[in-house]
Parts: C-alpha cells; sequence; structure tokens
C-alpha cells in the first residue's frame, strides 16, 4: 500500500493533540494528569513513524530539512522547557532533540553504512537520560527506517516495531505493565491505519505551523499556570 505525505494530516493532528492534552493535564492534579500522560503516549510514536515515512524518499535532502526545523525550533523551545520542569535542567533536552537524533542516526545510515549508525545509536543509547523519553524513539526510527528500505512494502511491521519499542519507553521498570504503555502499543498503529482514510477530513496545515506549535504551547502554559513542579 503506497502512502504519500498528505495522507498523514489526521496523524499528525492526532499526534499534536495527545502531545497538548498530555501537556495541559500535568498541570492539573489527578486523575487527570494520569490521563493526560496516557493520552499523550501516543504522540511520540506517531511523530517517529511520519519522520520514517517521509525519509524513505530521498532521505539525505529530507533528513536536512528535517534537522533544521527540528533543531531550531526546539531549540527556541529549550529554555521554556527547563523552565516548565522547575529545575532548570538545561541538560535534559526536549522531544524535537530527541527526534533530531532518529533523524541523525537514519542520516547516517544513509550517507556512511549500517554500521555507523550503529554505533551512533550506541552513543544515543549512552546519552539516553539526556532525551525527553530517552533513546527508545531514536533507535526506533532508525530499524523501523532500516527496515523499510529493505522491503518497503511491509509498513506494518515497521509500525509494529515502533509502538513495541514506545511500549518500552513508557514501561522502562518492566516490574508491572503501565497503561501509558498499553495505549501507546495498541493505539498507535490505530492511528497511522486509519490516517490515508481520515486525512481528507482534516485542514492542512502548513509544516511550520506543527513545528512552531511546540513552543508556543509550552510558553501558554508557562504563562497561565507556571512550572510543572
Amino acid at each position: 500500500m503506497r502512502r504519500t505525505d498528505h495522507q498523514w494530516e489526521f496523524a499528525k493532528w492526532a499526534a499534536v493533540v495527545c502531545m497538548l492534552l498530555n501537556h495541559i493535564a500535568l498541570a492539573l492534579p489527578p486523575p487527570w494528569a494520569v490521563l493526560g500522560s496516557a493520552i499523550g503516549s501516543v504522540s511520540f510514536p506517531v511523530f517517529s513513524l511520519l519522520i520514517v515515512f517521509h525519509l524513505r524518499h530521498d532521505p539525505e535532502a529530507r533528513a536536512m530539512r528535517y534537522l533544521g526545523l527540528l533543531l531550531f525550533w526546539g531549540g527556541l523551545a529549550q529554555p521554556v522547557y527547563a523552565l516548565l520542569l522547575a529545575d532548570w535542567h538545561l541538560w535534559r533536552f526536549n522531544a524535537m532533540a530527541t527526534l533530531a537524533s532518529g533523524v541523525c542516526l537514519i542520516y547516517l545510515a544513509q550517507i556512511g553504512s549500517v554500521a555507523l549508525a550503529g554505533l551512533a545509536a550506541g552513543i544515543v543509547v549512552a546519552g539516553s537520560a539526556w532525551l525527553d523519553g530517552g533513546a527508545w524513539m531514536p533507535v526506533a526510527q532508525l530499524l523501523a527506517w532500516y527496515w523499510l528500505k529493505r522491503r518497503p512494502g511491509d509498513w506494518p511491521l515497521a509500525v509494529v516495531l515502533v509502538s513495541a519499542l514506545a511500549f518500552g519507553m513508557n514501561n522502562p521498570g518492566m516490574s508491572r505493565v503501565s497503561v501509558n504503555a498499553i495505549v501507546a502499543l495498541l493505539v498507535t498503529p490505530w492511528v497511522i491505519w486509519v490516517s490515508p482514510r481520515w486525512s481528507a477530513h482534516v485542514p492542512r496545515l502548513p509544516r511550520m505551523a506543527f513545528y512552531s506549535f511546540y513552543p508556543l504551547h509550552l510558553a501558554a502554559i508557562l504563562a497561565v499556570h507556571g512550572s510543572y513542579r
């Protein structure tokens, strides 16, 4: 089944709305914070998959564009992100930096070798504590992209792969299964599956609107509520 960029509008909106609800709910008392966290667990894997799908075609040129946008808007968001955490943890980078790490791994695999990308992935894993969400999604992006490069038509397995690693990201202790992990595992494939059918029913916004929304909505939450802690 061939997928084109415009078929992902619903998935983009779903990821943005889930992220927004999560960040708003974190400012609220239980049970809203818990519910919001579960809803937000979908946004990271969906964004990761959208990047992977887009980088299947012309990955070198697209990767550089992605990196520029992610690093620019992520850099603008970083001070606000640190203030929301209240501790000024400038050493812990926001979600856009995490996604940019995955793009870097794919770029290295394309222009260099899979071995080079694997080495870089090891470095990302070693610096997992510095990334929002850890190294789970960058590694998932690399693995899903590599799978689709070898087997372009087998996108369902790429979706399952990213969803499974999102399960691990949301359930790091593995002592008991969290609600967030189950939601990420089950809802992410559903969002990707229905997106080509439902994208015609949602507005199509310029790409810049989705990137700029990240720092702007964090700044709005900080202005209205203050830090989360």
